[in-house]
């Protein structure tokens, strides 16, 4: 029985559950709590302890006077179940009657003296448990009071006429008190609510109305004015209301505003000169990765010509090559002890590739032991320490440079570095590059993985003033934030101790001496002198015969032989044609950024599909992203290169989650698996499906049918683990961690894309010919169907959102146990309900698909909480808006896409694209942090770009089913006379084909070269003709052509080479 007085404070127990076989209260969201009360059915017993759940507070935690908004907060955790420790709470216990009290102490008296300034003397928490003495009498009822208050409140709840049956009135974290028939459609309810002025409060009252569609109320929201339902037929207003609905939702639309989505669709089309132009101008540039094909070893050039490198040695010796001996002393060490080991041992020289765990168990106990004594050493140490660290950190070459006054890549799209200085008077240019210690093969394969890599630059001087010039660089290497002594020896190679670090080529001119800081190189230059040094630094000091092929390297000739071999594996690949040359070199250039990021294992043709060039690892959703970017472009053998990775280490390494085993998983790759997102493996079993799409290569499909059939029975399982259950997550996933996001919960998008590979795997599988096809298709629809039954009841649970237009909508919240938003951009905005069309969980075009678009347009793009904040609304939002705080990771442009929303489509690409592009180097940051034209994140972000050309693609080429789309969202700007646009050699599920329209001032002619090795069911062509312009007739191979439906042509999926004209 609840209790409440006006004024009294709030018991929070009520509104969570008791804890599985203990004495205690679990809830679904952190309370504050400020006092305990338990209550015994016998004597009271001493020694009682209380105990809080605790996850990232107190050291994280939420503001009392405002609600955080920004970037960085998209990556705070609340907490869950399963993350986090038990914790002894400081606190003095009172016991009277038959119940014990217990009160907090500030928290920093004993818990944590280290959190000085904050004496808090309440504990936030998910549960609370009692420790009690053996013998103790049971625990009838605990009482957990937080610092909202209890108030009394009447509000009036009116709905549509035609309803048969009374409504039903629930109230969470308040309950309801009566309920008054004012008519046969209005009700007057009196509730006993809470308030707080702590604005992030999850003590706040719902309310329920159960009539039909469950409506659910959050009471604070009433404060800015009725709640209207529309598509319910249910408004809730505060106080008294003598109006009947039909009267308050006339006065509700009234007063309001146009949301955006509806606006976008009545305003002219977004163009991306237009999107270009008005997003906030970049405020400083960032670094240039550079690297070859596949190759580990990679180089960041940054703006003011300093490199930085070696940032990847954990992923170097975690799949170890020829290059991981070299890496640092520590690795050189257990390298040679493990060579010597498993030299004297029959059979293990073989073992070794595998690495110690592949090793006889005598050999990987004492590398086990070697290990420790290596790890334990530098403590004991300090002089062992100190050698051991100094090499294995990142290096940093700079030059004494500031930042450049211009700045490109070669050709636009190629990964060449070319920037230009002034610098008292004279002009520097610098080039560079990668390339091998042997040289790069124009024409040749891509190199090993484990291939030495080199950093070319070379620095062009030229006098253009009147008089004579002394310049030159300053050349200093730093290992993390320290300088390294260097000096030159008569050969030009630059050394520190006995390591070669790099070699100088000076062309006979300047002189170089040493200072503490590093290396002067000086020249004097005559008036319209020109002089040029080229500097070489090699990833890993060079050994042997490596040293004198470093000096043999010919800086001109290398930058030829690079330069051409990019130019033809970027030849190799799709071609995007449009009247914006930056989207067309943005488009070309990132298959490069592709190829550098596709890492190659050593010893084999696999691939690790790394989403980032320096820090990150292979993350399976967003390596997915870029597989499936370069199938889309034709690269199958370096797309399956990629799988045949996840292949190889499926079962290797499980998820962070509630889970029973990692049999099956998808998500090892020795060592490179990063990110623990439990929607990895769905993302994983869908892209190996979507590949055999883009291949039909039955051959490899029928050999990785085991794998698929694996990988469908670890979901099964998971999923079959939490049917039985009667709570809101029954049939879902069990509990586990987010993108970025470490809580444990059954999130709608880890179900989504589980979801999704599990049907695609189904087909596949019956693609395959495979028995256990027609299982796997039963389980991924009880799947479906679970998903959308447990996140539509949690949307009947979670208060409708209001938009800009006045309306309220469901809600459908990110995880299933919440009520109402998720905190963050990441949770609610990332990784929210628009996966639940980007899956085609829901209908595209459904009802509940439009409640969450516009949702997201006018709630959350645009926002102080979950997305870029919104001083100038109504200025900004055509332009601003569209996109997430990841520009160009969340896939909402598909969405629009499914709908044919042409409009929002461009609107949300161009917008997405012209936030995250960065012209000089022609590639997208991960995220506009802190804010739009800034950059953070580690690049090339090469998931983020897959997408983004992914949708450049799309607007001529998208596969739907069985049919093939051409030209759904070409922009009508680029359909002015003269124009020539689309693409060649696209690969699509149907073969490799192109499309070219070309535009004249009496029509359009598009030019079709249709797919014909698995022809489509048939090919939909779409003419969209500049603004004012119609579609008077059609032609087809110079026929009249009547099957047409307004811009659409209809044509047969075998039609092959084609001529359609569409004249005005």
């Amino acid at each position: 029985m609840i209790r409440a007085n006006t004024g009294s404070p709030f018991d929070a127990a009520p509104f969570g559950r008791p804890l599985d076989g203990e004495a205690g209260v679990v809830w679904e969201d952190p309370r504050e709590i400020h006092r305990v009360v338990a209550h015994f059915k016998g004597a009271l017993p001493k020694g009682l302890r209380l105990q809080y759940w605790r996850s990232r507070w107190p050291q994280q935690r939420l503001p009392k006077d405002r609600t955080p908004g920004g970037g960085a907060v998209g990556w705070w955790e609340l907490g869950s179940w399963y993350t986090g420790e038990w914790q002894t709470a400081d606190a003095e216990v009172s016991l009277e009657g038959d119940a014990a009290t217990f009160t907090f102490y500030p928290l920093h008296r004993r818990e944590f003296p280290n959190l000085s300034d904050f004496p808090a003397t309440f504990r936030t928490t998910l549960k609370v448990r009692l420790t009690l003495p053996a013998g103790s009498p049971d625990v009838g009822a605990i009482e957990a009071y937080t610092d909202s208050i209890w108030d009394r409140h009447t509000l009036t709840v009116l709905r549509a006429s035609g309803f048969s049956s009374e409504p039903l009135f629930e109230a969470f974290n308040g309950y309801v008190e009566g309920v008054r028939a004012i008519s046969a459609d209005a009700f007057s309810v009196t509730v006993w609510r809470t308030k707080n002025p702590d604005p992030n409060s999850f003590d706040r009252t719902l309310l329920t109305v159960r009539a039909g569609q469950p409506v659910t109320v959050l009471v604070d929201d009433l404060s800015e004015g009725p709640v209207y339902v529309p598509d319910a037929g249910i408004c809730v207003v505060e106080g008294r209301e003598d109006r009947d609905f039909a009267g308050v939702c006339s006065e509700v639309l009234s007063r309001s505003r146009k949301g955006v989505y509806d606006a976008v669709a009545g305003l002219p089309e977004q163009t991306w000169a237009r999107a270009w132009r008005e997003m906030p101008p970049k405020r400083a540039p960032f670094y240039l990765p550079l690297g070859t094909d596949g190759g580990r070893h990679r180089f960041g050039l940054r703006p003011d010509g300093s490199v930085f490198y070696r940032t990847n040695n954990r992923y170097l010796i975690r799949c170890p090559g020829r290059d991981t001996p070299r890496l640092s002393l520590r690795s050189r060490l257990f390298w040679r002890m493990e060579s010597a080991v498993a030299g004297s041992l029959p059979g293990t020289r073989r073992a070794l590739k595998g690495g110690p765990a592949k090793m006889g168990s005598a050999v990987a106990g004492f590398m086990s032991a070697i290990r420790r004594a290596l790890k334990d050493a530098p403590a004991k140490f300090p002089r062992l320490r100190r050698l051991l660290s100094a090499d294995r950190e990142r290096m940093e070459v700079s030059f004494g440079l500031p930042g450049p006054f211009e700045r490109t890549i070669q050709e636009g799209c190629l990964p060449i570095g070319v920037a230009a200085w002034e610098v008292e008077g004279v002009r520097i240019e610098q080039v560079a590059f990668a390339t091998l210690i042997g040289g790069t093969d124009p024409d040749g394969p891509p190199p090993p993985g484990d291939a030495s890599g080199v950093w070319l630059g070379r620095f062009a001087f030229h006098n253009p003033s009147g008089r004579r010039v002394r310049t030159g660089l300053l050349i200093r290497f730093l290992t993390g934030e320290k300088a390294q002594a260097v000096r030159l020896d008569r050969g030009g190679l630059i050394r520190s101790g006995g390591e070669v670090r790099g070699c100088l080529d000076g062309r006979g001119q300047g002189g170089l001496h040493a200072e503490r800081d590093g290396l002067r190189y000086v020249l004097d230059l005559s008036v319209g002198a020109r002089h040029e040094v080229v500097v070489k630094l090699p990833y890993v000091p060079p050994e042997g015969e490596e040293v004198e092929r470093l000096k043999a390297l010919s800086f001109e000739a290398e930058r030829e032989a690079v330069a051409g071999y990019w130019r033809r594996r970027l030849d190799e690949g799709m071609r995007l044609v449009t009247p914006e040359p930056a989207l067309n070199e943005f488009h070309r250039a990132h298959a490069g950024h592709l190829l550098i990021n596709c890492e190659r294992e050593p010893g084999a043709e696999r691939r690790f599909a790394r989403v980032g060039s320096f820090r990150y690892g292979a993350f399976g959703n967003e390596s997915c992203m870029m597989v499936v970017d370069l199938d889309r472009r034709g690269y199958h053998r370096e797309a399956r290169a990629c799988l045949d990775a996840f292949l190889r280490y499926q079962g290797t390494a499980g998820l962070p989650g509630d889970f029973s085993s990692q049999e099956g998983v998808l998500y090892g790759a020795c060592g490179y698996e990063s990110g623990g997102y439990n929607q990895h493996h769905g993302w994983i079993l869908w892209c190996l499906v979507e590949h055999y799409r883009f291949t039909r290569d039955g051959a490899w499909l029928g050999e990785i049918a085991p794998n698929l059939i694996s990988a469908a029975d670890w979901i099964i399982r998971e999923v079959g683990r939490t049917r039985g259950r009667d709570d809101i997550g029954r049939g879902l996933l069990p509990h586990g961690s987010l993108e970025d996001v470490g809580d444990w919960w059954q999130w709608l998008s880890t179900n989504a894309y589980t979801w999704r590979g599990l049907d695609a795997a189904a087909w596949g599988l019956g693609q395959a010919g495979h028995p256990g096809h027609a299982r796997v298709a039963r389980e991924a629809e009880g799947y479906r169907e679970a998903i959308l039954r447990a996140f539509r009841e949690a949307a009947g649970r979670s208060p409708v959102v209001r938009l800009r237009d006045g309306a309220c909508v469901p809600h459908f919240p990110s995880h299933v146990h919440r009520r109402g938003r998720g905190f963050g951009w990441i949770c609610e905005t990332l990784e929210g309900a628009m996966h639940l069309l980007i899956t085609r969980l829901i209908d595209p075009a459904s009802r509940e698909a439009l409640y969450i678009l516009k949702d997201y347009e006018d709630n959350l793009y645009l926002s102080e909480q979950y997305g870029y904040p919104a001083d100038e609304f109504e200025r900004r939002w055509f332009d601003w808006g569209g996109f997430s705080m990841q520009a160009c990771l969340l896939l909402g442009v598909e969405a629009y896409l499914y709908r044919d929303d042409v409009k929002h489509a461009l609107r949300a690409a161009f917008n997405g694209i012209a936030a995250n592009y960065f012209p000089d180097t022609r590639m997208l940051t991960e995220h506009a942090l802190p804010g739009l034209g800034d950059w953070r994140g580690d690049h090339y972000k090469s998931s983020d770009e897959a997408n983004a050309a992914g949708w450049l693609r799309y607007l001529f080429v998208r596969e739907e089913g069985e049919d093939l789309l051409l030209g759904q969202a070409v922009p009508r700007d680029w359909l002015r006379p003269g124009a020539r646009v689309g693409v060649e050699d696209a690969a699509t599920h149907f073969g490799p084909m192109g499309l070219i329209y070309e535009a004249d001032g009496a029509g359009i002619t598009a030019r079709l070269a249709g797919p014909t090795r698995n022809p489509p069911g048939r090919i939909r062509l779409r003419f969209r003709p500049p603004e004012g312009r119609r579609v008077r007739s059609l032609f087809v191979n110079g026929e009249a052509w009547a099957d047409r439906d307004e811009e659409w042509v209809h044509l047969p999926g075998d039609v092959g080479e084609a001529t359609v004209r569409a004249e005005f």
